[in-house]
């Protein structure tokens, strides 16, 4: 049941009505168990309907398998219909719109062909053939041009055959080629996306060959826009990780160039704003603070209001405020986000923002504030991806504020026991900033004798070079090394 109740919970009350109406035209009793069961699904506005509630409500016994068949029937009726209705309909990216009408117009070429009703069949893949290529939807190209060079190829001659023969061994290249940049890409990509120890100077030194081999592929002549964007990401990511925001930069520039000034790219916003978004990342990093700004206004701006992608521009437009000392703007932009549609789709949302303002009226010299937020918020505690973290470093800050050595004690003996649990990930800064806090307890809040001490533990965190990096845009908000000496002087 859990399918159907997905699948007809999000119909539109058109699409409902027309499904209404198909099942009323239907003659036999069959049919009116499909409406019976539909018309259950769509009223049941509490829990989700389930199989011994509908069953016993449709054949008045326990499920069996008549209500077995009787799902699969109206599941297949349910994707049927989605499939039969125009792509507008589904979706709001054209280039999606267009991968679903290339997909049915596909089909539709097979079975006329299958038929032989030759002239409409390569009218129809002829139009979709046309779609593809200006998308550049390789497989469907080779597909469509495989299937017109069979057919109409043998039935007009050398010179038909030719037509739709001679550009396949070029799709076929690029094919392969996009294939292995992508492919490069989700490898030194999965880092951002498992909480896994990924050995990244393994990744790297790996990935330098693979590097060459598509900057290859690049240079050569007619190389496809796919290829080329998914070229560019892969560099930019990789940079990104070996810190080379320089490099990193420099793609992303091309990146944007190719998205502004070519179709099908240019548009469609959404790509110029998740670019946008992405080389807003690399000027933070390069502490370009006004450019990032920029750019993350522009991605701001392009994204449909009310969805995940603008909460997602707000993030990044948080830290471009923030670490340009801009503190106005960046509560501004906290406020915004903290009345934003998306924001309770997840639990973790309102508690990592909810961090970003403790963080920020900690910066502005709220402490209160910024402690009652801190003492407020317990659904970060639920946090896996690394925010708990600096969640805790804050803690411990405002513990040591306060000279309250043994809640300071306390506060580091559960934050090494979070650490012990995260080894999974990059913990190395961390672990650097809690050993100097212990050494900070040990004398007994004197930070002139703990930075004699750990001097080179700081200068590893101010550097932050290797494992000590240090994000701008991560749970360290309030940076430690920079706090530290400010507290000393």
């Amino acid at each position: 049941m859990k399918t159907l109740n997905q699948i007809i919970g999000k119909l539109k009350l058109g699409e409902q009505q027309f499904i209404r109406k198909f099942y009323n035209a239907q003659p036999n009793g069959e049919d009116k168990k499909r409406l019976k069961l539909f018309e259950m699904i769509l009223s049941n506005t509490g829990e989700p309907l389930t199989d011994v509630e509908a069953c016993k409500a449709i054949y008045g016994t326990p499920p069996n398998s008549a209500f077995s068949h009787l799902k699969t029937r109206l599941k297949k009726d349910m994707m049927d219909y989605l499939l039969l209705q125009d792509p507008s309909k589904h979706y709001k990216s054209k280039r999606l719109q267009a991968s679903m009408k290339v997909t049915k117009s596909l089909l539709q070429g097979e079975l006329l062909l299958g038929r032989g009703i030759y002239n409409e069949a390569e009218k129809i893949l002829t139009k979709a053939l046309a779609l593809a290529e200006h998308y550049e939807f390789f497989p469907e190209i080779l597909r469509i041009r495989g299937l017109l060079r069979k057919t109409m190829g043998f039935r007009k001659g050398v010179e038909a055959f030719e037509f739709y023969n001679k550009p396949v061994a070029h799709y076929l290249k690029e094919y392969k080629k996009t294939l292995k940049a992508l492919e490069f890409l989700f490898h030194i990509d999965l880092p951002n996306h498992f909480n896994t120890n990924f050995n990244i100077k393994d990744i790297l030194e790996k990935g330098s060959h693979q590097i060459d081999a598509l900057e290859g592929m690049y240079q050569q002549e007619g190389t496809s826009l796919s290829f080329q964007l998914h070229y560019f990401q892969a560099r930019i990511t990789y940079h990104n990780l070996e810190r080379n925001f320089e490099s990193s930069l420099s793609f992303g520039e091309k990146l944007l160039s190719l998205v502004s000034e070519n179709e099908p790219y240019k548009s469609v916003g959404s790509y110029f704003a998740g670019v946008s978004m992405v080389v807003s990342g690399i000027h933070l990093n390069l502490k370009n603070y006004e450019q990032s700004i920029e750019h993350s206004k522009e991605a701001l701006n392009i994204f449909r209001k009310g969805l995940t992608n603008e909460l997602r521009a707000l993030d990044g437009l948080f830290f471009a405020y923030y670490r340009n000392k801009d503190y106005e703007k960046a509560v501004e932009t906290v406020n915004r986000a903290q009345k934003h549609k998306q924001l309770k789709s997840n639990v973790l949302l309102p508690a990592r923002w909810d961090y970003f303002q403790a963080c920020l009226e900690y910066e502005m010299g709220a402490e209160e504030k910024a402690y009652e937020k801190l003492r407020r918020n317990n659904a970060i505690a639920k946090d896996k991806s690394g925010w708990l973290i600096g969640f805790k470093i804050l803690e411990m800050m405002k513990a040591i504020d306060q000279k309250e050595e043994i809640v300071l004690d306390y506060f580091l003996t559960n934050f090494n026991r979070l650490l012990n649990r995260n080894k999974q990930q990059n913990i190395a800064r961390a672990q650097l900033i809690s050993s100097i806090i212990r050494s900070l307890l040990s004398f007994r809040m004197d930070f002139k004798q703990t930075y004699m001490k750990n001097k080179e533990k700081l200068k590893q965190l101010e550097e932050g070079l290797g494992n000590y990096f240090w994000d701008p845009a991560g749970y360290e908000i309030v940076r430690f090394d920079e706090w530290f000496v400010k507290k000393m002087n």
